[in-house]
């Protein structure tokens, strides 16, 4: 017996997973850089992030999440394609919204 051969996205979650629509932002580069991103699930510790087209993401940086005007470290654990795997390294701490727009570069 052979067993099929899966092209998903890793499963290596311990916590369930919940379902999400949420607009973020990826932090980056001490702030200076932002690259828009949805979450499309969280799951404990960690969410799965989908960007709109395929950057290559560091291992570290911070997600950002406007409307909940909160921030968290977070570690790259796996990517395909526009899917990344992330791990939140410490929680969601809240941002004033004028730490948020000092985050953001303005367009």
């Amino acid at each position: 017996m052979t067993a099929a051969m899966s092209t998903s996205e890793p499963d290596t979650r311990t916590e369930p997973r919940q379902r999400a629509l949420k607009a973020a932002k990826i932090v980056l580069n001490h702030e200076h850089s932002t690259i828009d991103c949805l979450i499309r699930n969280r799951a404990g510790h960690g969410a799965k992030l989908e960007l709109k087209a395929v950057f290559v993401v560091p291992e570290f940086f911070e997600v950002l999440i406007d409307s909940d005007q909160v921030i968290a470290p977070a570690r790259r654990v796996w990517q395909i394609g526009e899917k990344i795997g992330v791990e939140f390294i410490e929680p969601f701490r809240a941002v004033k919204p004028k730490e948020i727009r000092g985050r953001v570069p303005r367009n």
